[in-house]
């Protein structure tokens, strides 16, 4: 379980899920023939998400628990294969409860 106690730890979690749905679209995208590169445009959204998200964060204007973050529906439905499902889901958690220093 990946966890923040305050805005740097979040952003530095936010990162880390940019870097790796970046990292999964641009090899994905390599190997053409891989049954997997229809994900590449839902991991490129979803990083965009969290990239506007991160600045939001950063800026000071995001409000925290509120409601679930946009690319959670598609992270339920795409849990299967996605090796980090898991940092998204917490980072949403985190979101949901807003208990950050």
């Amino acid at each position: 379980m990946y966890s923040a106690r305050n805005i740097p730890e979040l952003l530095e979690l936010v990162d880390e899920a940019i870097f790796e749905l970046e990292e999964m679209a641009f090899c994905m995208d390599e190997e053409m023939e891989d049954e997997l590169a229809d994900l590449v445009p839902h991991c490129r959204q979803m990083a965009d998400y969290l990239k506007s998200l991160r600045q939001d964060i950063g800026n000071g204007t995001h409000r925290f628990a509120e409601k679930e973050l946009e690319y959670v529906p598609l992270v339920r439905r795409l849990r299967q294969v996605l090796p980090f499902h898991a940092l998204l889901e917490d980072i949403n958690r985190i979101q949901l409860y807003g208990r950050l220093r």
